[in-house]
């Protein structure tokens, strides 16, 4: 028998909501037919009772079956089960007389069973209370759990998404058209999830990866892009969970653009004249910066190496003509200049190489300086 809800303020009919438990229902073919969001009242009686109840979800989500009201003397028990009658979930109230509270992610629609008996085998004539809601967790990107169905987006671009069911993983790709490097921000996520980030580059080869100090904390990815093209990230849950709260995702790029590149072998050295000051990056990592000048007279050749980034231990390297190295000199530690002094016996093209040792990337610049004393 079914009882009617109270009207709604506009006027409208009667929604059905609240619905008497019908016997036999004792095992799943005989299980009462619900909607999710409706309420059942039903009777655990003879001794050893069990009253199936089977209901359909059309999304996935977060399902809240909630046993109320029992007789004082009960200890309700609830177990869920999928369409194939294989159990996903159980709970047994804390004692007599207590609710039972089951809350389990659903991760694909279809038909569920649920079974109410008394952990106890007591028989009442009293009623208990089911009452079954449903929460759809809608991921607007979804599905996109694979390279093939990643979720296009933007570098500057804000996404949220859901880590739903358990062991999701979201993936989003984009295009970088320069070099320079990236930061992937993953924040406001869910209070217990540990964040991870996995890059990709465009042939899916991981390039790099970060996981949040702990619960609920914020993962920063920073990652230097040496060629242009299509890039993936991944996100997920390290510890595997499903929440129905959801993430930030957030892409920054920062180009690196040096005037002189490219210039990394001496075929394409960069002219520069003695007296004048030239400031380049090293970026990529292990990049290599040719330049070539050239010397009318006999003398004293200094190169200066100065204003590097803080971690870069930067080196020069001179050549003759020919290509054939001459003179070199590495700073003392990061940070520090590096000056190179070599006489000059022959006029002529002259190249400088500048480098890390460390093979760092910076999108700081540094300056290279060169003077030529004469010798009478």
């Amino acid at each position: 028998m079914a009882m009617p809800a109270a009207a709604d303020e506009a006027g409208d009919e009667m929604r059905w909501v609240i619905v008497e438990e019908a016997e036999p229902n004792d095992h799943f073919a005989y299980a009462n037919e619900l909607m999710a969001d409706e309420t059942v009242i039903g009777t655990i009686y003879p001794r050893g009772d069990l009253d199936y109840y089977r209901f359909q979800i059309g999304g996935v989500g977060i399902l809240q079956a909630s046993l109320t009201e029992v007789p004082r003397d009960m200890e309700g028990r609830l177990r869920l089960y999928d369409g194939d009658a294989r159990q996903i979930g159980s709970i047994t109230s804390g004692g007599r007389g207590d609710d039972a509270i089951l809350v389990q992610e659903i991760s694909e629609p279809g038909w569920y069973y649920i079974r109410v008996d008394d952990s106890r085998g007591g028989a009442y004539n009293e009623t208990y209370t089911l009452s079954l809601s449903f929460e759809a967790v809608v991921d607007p990107q979804a599905p996109n759990d694979n390279f093939a169905d990643a979720a296009e987006m933007m570098v500057g671009e804000d996404r949220h998404g859901y880590i739903f069911p358990r062991g999701d993983l979201d993936y989003y790709r984009f295009q970088i058209d320069t070099v320079g490097i990236l930061q992937a921000f993953l924040t406001e996520v869910p209070r217990d999830m540990e964040g991870r980030l996995r890059l990709y580059d465009g042939d899916a080869r991981q390039i790099g990866s970060i996981t949040s100090g702990g619960r609920g904390d914020d993962a920063i990815l920073v990652r230097e892009i040496s060629e242009p093209g299509w890039y993936y990230i991944r996100v997920d849950d390290s510890r595997g969970g499903a929440y129905n709260e959801t993430y930030t995702l957030s892409l920054s790029f920062e180009a690196v653009v040096d005037p002189q590149a490219s210039n990394d072998n001496f075929a394409d050295a960069a002219e520069m004249m003695v007296g004048e000051d030239r400031h380049g990056y090293i970026f990529p990592r292990g990049d290599l910066d040719y330049y070539r000048f050239q010397i009318d007279t006999v003398g004293i050749l200094q190169a200066f190496l100065t204003e590097v980034p803080r971690d870069m231990e930067g080196r020069l390297r001179l050549y003759d003509r020919d290509a054939r190295q001459i003179g070199s000199i590495t700073s003392g530690g990061r940070g520090d200049d590096a000056i190179l002094v070599r006489e000059i016996s022959e006029p002529g093209w002259y190249y400088i190489r500048v480098d890390d040792s460390r093979g760092g990337a910076y999108n700081e610049t540094y300056t290279l300086s060169l003077a030529l004393e004469p010798i009478d």
